[in-house]
C-alpha cells in the first residue's frame, strides 16, 4: 500500500468507525516481510508503512496510533549472548531504514518471539526448562552480568542489543507473538 489515497481510504474504512469504540493502539504493515520467501515485498515494506503513518497524520491520528511491521527472530544473525545480538547483515539496510522510521515515529519495534524453537533448534544448548519458563539455573551474559532465568527475556533483550548496535536506544521493543509447541489433539 504505497498509494496514499488507497491508504487514506483503507484507514477511514477500517479505522476511523472504531475509534471511539476500541482502543486501536498501532497499525501493523505485513508480518514477517523482511523474513518471508517473497523478497520483492521487503523494497516496498517501508514505503507502505510512511503511507499509512501518511494517512494516519492527516486524519490527526498519527499521535495515538502509531505503524509498525512484525518481525521473526529469524531477523537476527546472531542472539548469544543477548549483549552481542546483532540483525543479519543482508537484512542490514532494510532494518537501518525501519528502525529511523520508528525513532522518528516514536513507534515500537515488534518482535514474534518463539523461546521452543531456540530450545527446538539447540537442545543440547539450550535447556527445555529455560524455554518453557520453568524452574532452571538459566544463563547469565558475562559482557552485562545480567542474568537470565527464561529465553524470552534473553530474545528480547538480544533484539535491544541489536537495535542498539545499529545506533538506536530510543526504540522500544514488544512482543507481537508468541507460544509453544502444542500437540495436535491435545486441546
Amino acid at each position: 500500500m504505497t498509494d496514499p489515497v488507497q491508504a487514506q481510504a483503507w484507514i477511514q474504512q477500517h479505522v476511523r468507525p472504531y475509534i471511539s469504540q476500541t482502543k486501536i493502539k498501532c497499525i501493523t504493515v505485513g508480518n514477517e516481510v523482511l523474513t518471508g520467501n517473497n523478497t520483492q515485498l521487503m523494497s516496498y515494506l517501508l514505503p507502505a508503512m510512511q503511507t499509512v503513518n501518511g494517512a494516519l497524520a492527516n486524519l490527526g491520528l498519527s499521535k495515538e496510533i502509531f505503524v509498525t511491521t512484525a518481525h521473526s527472530f529469524g531477523i537476527l544473525g546472531n542472539s548469544f549472548p543477548p549483549s552481542a545480538g546483532a540483525f543479519r547483515q543482508d537484512l542490514t539496510e532494510y532494518i537501518q531504514s525501519i528502525l529511523n522510521f520508528h525513532s522518528q515515529t516514536h513507534s515500537p519495534f515488534l518482535i514474534n518471539a518463539y523461546p521452543f524453537f531456540a530450545y527446538k533448534d539447540n537442545p543440547q544448548q539450550v535447556s527445555l526448562n529455560y524455554a518453557l519458563f520453568q524452574p532452571d539455573p538459566g544463563m547469565t551474559d558475562s559482557a552485562t552480568n545480567l542474568h537470565y532465568d527464561n529465553m524470552l527475556y534473553a530474545q528480547i533483550d538480544a533484539v535491544y542489543s541489536a537495535i542498539k548496535a545499529l545506533g538506536h536506544t530510543d526504540i522500544q521493543v514488544k512482543v507481537s507473538e508468541t507460544g509453544l509447541a502444542v500437540e495436535r489433539g491435545s486441546r
